[in-house]
């Protein structure tokens, strides 16, 4: 029997919005299942009726019309269930997914000596609009390399990366002349944006093959020199960046290392081309909600960029805290696969899994608070912090529930959603701080971040009221 079973047969959904929409398709389709030789056969047939991917995506909770069509046929044929499997990992999974967080920002550790030479103003432009560049570029390969691995294409997962990596370094360099062609900054500007976007992608590479140990040793020299340059002066700014820049290489020439002999898939490459087209046809809302997001957060901090250090540090935590929020979002789905097999009614199922969100979601705001709590003390101490850099700290911690939030919504085909909440939230901030006559003081400004970070929670709640009860959402 399928452990989803026990929600969607109970009597009291018959005709309930709850019933899953697989088993009305299975009922429809199940006179025709000795014509199906295979699930490409009964993809074939899936299409033929007008189902597309995004309706296997929306209405079915698969990645596409294939993945569909493979369960299909194993309900459909006369074969064992598999037996239910509870969630692998542990303490490890949850080590590597915290970890994440740090990973990021290692790469700060060069910033002393860089700012020594490229100059606080060039470097803080090149840093805002590199790192949005690195943002969408590697969250719409990561996506890309996903959705392959999930069809079993590994080697198509690689070659999505590969790619990737690639031709964000020339994309970085196009940036980066393009800064100093605006700003008339130093040829320095574009190694260091080139430099933001092989790690970015190292990162990338290496976070998807596991391989997080590996990016944290190749990366400890840049660390060791930044520290040393930071202790022991100008004597080390040369031999800081030189080390950062040789230690960012060595992560990219690792991460390039595990593409090399990926497992292959058990599809054929042409199905493989055929699906990757129908995925970067796809691909467009995953890169404006990533966009939107990115903007959200950076055009918080571009006018905080030059010269307060409590405003310019707000986003740390968050950056520190996302490990922790991705392994947070991963244990939410493992429960609501496991509620699954003990609730039998839907009610009770959607009313256990609301509290689980609420409580995930404060766990998630709790621990960045945590990590800007401590933060902030340090800041008082050194007599740095002022009351807009402490609103500022604060609206970043609410974005960790939002993020934890859009993790699953993301997961759940509810990118449009996402990218109305997003928008709305920016139009606030930024409409407030274009529209209000004169310039909104620091501490303004950041009550209207807090605000609409505020109001960018509610909103990505209601988007998911929709589909958090949906129970085939949780394959």
């Amino acid at each position: 029997m399928s452990p989803y079973a026990s929600v969607v047969d109970a009597p009291e959904v018959a005709g309930d919005a709850l019933v899953d929409p697989l088993d009305q398709i299975l009922a429809q389709t199940k006179p025709k299942t000795g014509q199906f030789v295979d699930p490409l056969h009964l993809a074939a047939y899936l299409e033929s009726t007008g189902i597309t991917d995004r309706i296997a995506r929306v209405d079915y909770g698969f990645v596409d019309v294939f993945s569909l069509a493979e369960e299909m046929y194993r309900r459909l044929a006369p074969l064992p269930e598999p037996p239910l499997t509870p969630p692998r990992g542990g303490w490890r999974l949850a080590v590597r997914n915290i970890s994440h967080g740090l990973l990021y920002l290692l790469p700060t550790a060069a910033f002393p000596a860089a700012v020594a030479v490229l100059g606080h103003h060039a470097l803080a432009i090149a840093l805002l609009l590199a790192g949005g560049l690195g943002w969408v570029w590697s969250g719409a390969a990561t996506w890309l390399a996903y959705h392959r691995l999930g069809r079993d294409q590994a080697a198509s997962a690689a070659r999505v990366l590969v790619t990737a990596a690639l031709a964000g370094l020339p994309a970085g360099a196009v940036l980066g002349l393009g800064i100093v062609a605006f700003t008339g900054a130093g040829f320095g500007i574009v190694a260091m944006v080139v430099a933001v976007m092989a790690y970015q992608m190292a990162s990338t590479l290496l976070i998807f093959y596991r391989k997080e140990l590996l990016l944290a040793l190749a990366m400890a020299p840049a660390v060791g020199g930044g520290v040393a340059y930071v202790v022991y002066g100008d004597g080390w700014r040369w031999w800081s960046i030189g080390i950062s820049l040789a230690s960012i290489a060595i992560a990219l020439a690792a991460g390039l290392q595990q593409t090399v002999a990926p497992s292959r898939g058990r599809y054929r490459r042409r199905r493989a081309q055929e699906a990757l087209r129908s995925d970067l046809k796809a691909i467009g809302p995953v890169l404006l909600y990533t966009a939107l997001t990115a903007g959200f957060l950076l055009q918080a901090e571009a006018r905080y960029m030059f010269g307060r250090l409590d405003m310019v540090l707000a986003v740390v935590p968050l950056m520190a805290g996302m490990g922790i929020v991705e392994w947070r979002a991963h244990r939410f789905q493992e429960h609501a696969k496991v509620l699954l097999t003990r609730v039998r009614r839907p009610r009770r199922f959607i009313a256990r899994i609301w509290l689980w969100l609420a409580a995930e979601a404060l766990i998630c705001m709790a621990a960045v608070a945590v990590l800007a709590g401590v933060m902030l003390l340090a800041l008082h101490s050194a007599g740095q912090l002022s009351a807009a850099g402490a609103v500022m700290t604060a609206a970043f911690v609410t974005l960790a529930g939002c993020y934890f939030i859009s993790f699953i919504l993301s997961g759940q085909a509810g990118y449009g959603r996402l990218i109305l909440a997003v928008g709305a939230a920016s139009a606030v901030h930024v409409g407030a701080v274009v529209l209000t006559p004169g310039r909104l003081s620091p501490l303004a400004d950041t009550t209207v971040f807090l605000c609409s970070a505020a109001l960018l929670q509610v909103l990505v709640i209601a988007a998911l009221a929709g589909v958090v009860g949906r129970v085939w959402q949780y394959r």
